[in-house]
């Protein structure tokens, strides 16, 4: 019996079986959410660049217009410098996200100012008067020499530009070239933003805070830098999406730590794990109380159940002990014979039985085989031996047959189960040689190396009116005589064939010579090579007597 008890093993059976089949949805639930939260970051990071893009060309295209629209308007002849600063100032109080407009033009324009600036700072409009030694930055300035001298509009890279409270900003801008009437470029318009502007553009368009944008302009130069997250991350962690901006010439790249998914992942994977210990616990539960409350007569059954197989047991190791006691010795030596004698049961106990005495001058044995198995053939085998021994006994019984007879009468009176039992017996004159027996539906036995013939009357225990026939034969000195079950010759091999009477005969043709304890032996071995390991079904049962053995 197991140490725990049943409510105890049935749990660890279930909880260790919950936790496998956990462990294995777990597994599986990891990798789906995995390919799920991989799928929706590459959404929301698709998401965030058609934002973005939407976002920078409504605005870049207003700056755009706005500069265009002014540029235009700008007469070689007809403005002085307070009608410009008046359309620099219309233009960036339209579009606040300018952070200065700006006017430039060359020694062509017939003007002292050549260069008109509008500033918008800290929500304040301030208007600029720059001399004109301030012009040499014309044909310095990389961004608008562009505009200036290939005539082109430019968006600039970052530069940075000074306050007048020395405050630094980044600053990009985009230029066009003014032209008079002939179409010669005699200056610039330039429309200014700031580089923070753009890093709150694109930080509202993020869908997520793991995720970070970086610019950076064809030629490797940062518009804006990566953030924390992404510099410390390594590379092959990242999971990353371009896209390029052809009207700025920029590229935007978004990145997000592939940690980010994982850290979705098992957010998700730990609520599973909760859910199926919380699912374990209120099995356990469950289980606990419907073991002791509503499987306890199951469970008290199986106890007693288990105690009367105990018990039955130790009556079938008791009757096996008894029936054993019943047997006469295994072998016996004679100066006229020797005798030797084997049982092996297919159960603990079995049916078949044979015995042997002495009366006067005269041996006396005989073989036996219940039908059937187990405790019942074991008490009716203790039985017919009972009877034979009381039998024989007896004064007046002078012939096998007459000791079939009585038997066979007792037997079958007292037979309510309908059993039966085949039965041999002989008697053995030592000092004339004749040989006596009768046969109740027996396997007929083997005299040195053929059957013995005789007639076959009814097995014993079913007609109480049978009648039986003594032969007498005389035997030879040397002859042996074997008698055997029908567990011998019905043997059977994993092939389900059996022994046979032809394998037995030819066996005893090959060992006629040798004593009765070694023939059983011999014969023996050669079923169980046989059977090669085939289970046993019959009890199988010998007995030999050699007559006069020669020395």
């Amino acid at each position: 019996m197991s140490k725990y008890g049943l409510e105890a093993r049935m749990t660890i059976h279930i909880v260790i079986t919950v936790v496998i089949v956990s462990i294995i949805l777990t597994a599986i639930a990891a990798s789906m959410y995995e390919q799920k939260y991989q799928e929706e970051l590459d959404n929301e990071l698709e998401s965030a660049i058609a934002i973005t893009e939407k976002i920078i060309d409504i605005e870049i295209s207003k700056i755009e217009t706005a500069a265009n629209t002014a540029a235009q308007l700008y007469d070689y002849e007809g403005y002085d410098k307070d009608d410009v600063d008046s359309i620099l100032t219309r233009s960036i109080k339209g579009n606040p996200v300018q952070f200065a407009t700006t006017i430039i033009l060359d020694n062509s324009y017939p003007s002292d100012n050549k260069l008109f600036a509008v500033v918008s700072c800290n929500d304040k409009i301030n208007i600029l008067n720059i001399s004109r030694d301030s012009l040499t930055h014309l044909k310095d300035d990389d961004n608008w020499m562009h505009s200036y001298i290939n005539g082109e509009k430019y968006w600039s890279l970052p530069y940075q530009y000074t306050t007048n409270d020395s405050t630094e900003l980044n600053l990009i801008s985009y230029s066009i070239p003014i032209t008079n009437k002939n179409g010669k470029i005699y200056g610039i318009y330039c429309s200014s933003i700031t580089i923070d502007w753009l890093e709150k553009t694109i930080i509202e368009s993020k869908l997520q805070d793991n995720i970070d944008v970086t610019v950076v302009a064809d030629d490797g130069t940062y518009i804006i830098r990566p953030g924390e997250i992404i510099a410390n991350t390594p590379p092959e962690d990242l999971v990353v999406k371009k896209h390029r901006n052809d009207r700025l010439g920029w590229n935007f790249i978004f990145l997000s730590p592939h940690s980010t998914i994982m850290h979705c992942v098992w957010k998700a994977v730990l609520k599973i794990v909760g859910f199926v210990s919380l699912l374990i616990l209120i099995l356990c539960i469950s289980i606990i109380y419907n073991v002791r409350h509503v499987a306890r007569p199951f469970v008290n059954e199986q106890k007693k159940i288990a105690q009367d197989k105990a018990s039955m047991d130790k009556e079938v190791s008791l009757a096996a002990n008894i029936q054993r006691q019943l047997l006469t010795d295994s072998a016996i030596t004679h100066p006229l014979f020797n005798l030797s004698a084997s049982l092996t049961p297919a159960k603990n106990i079995g049916g078949d039985l044979y015995d042997y005495t002495f009366r006067g001058n005269k041996l006396y044995f005989c073989i036996g085989d219940v039908s059937g198995k187990g405790l019942s053939a074991s008490l009716f085998m203790a039985m017919t031996t009972v009877l034979y021994r009381h039998t024989i006994n007896e004064e007046h019984t002078t012939s096998p047959s007459e000791i079939v007879a009585k038997i066979n009468k007792t037997l079958s009176l007292e037979n309510s189960e309908c059993m039966f039992v085949t039965f041999f017996t002989g008697i053995l004159n030592l000092d004339d040689a004749t040989l006596q027996y009768c046969n109740a539906g027996h396997n007929a036995p083997v005299l040195n190396t053929k059957f013995l013939n005789g007639n076959n009357g009814m097995p014993m225990g079913i007609d109480p009116d049978s009648e039986y026939d003594t032969v007498t034969i005389r035997l030879n000195p040397g002859d042996k005589l074997l008698l055997y079950t029908d567990g011998v010759t019905e043997a059977m091999s994993k092939n389900k064939e059996y022994y046979s009477d032809d394998r037995l005969i030819t066996l005893s043709a090959k060992i006629k010579e040798l004593a009765p304890c070694d023939t059983i032996k011999t014969i023996n071995d050669d079923i169980e090579a046989f059977a090669s390991g085939a289970e046993q079904f019959d009890d199988i049962t010998m007995l030999c007597i050699n007559y006069k053995p020669t020395l």
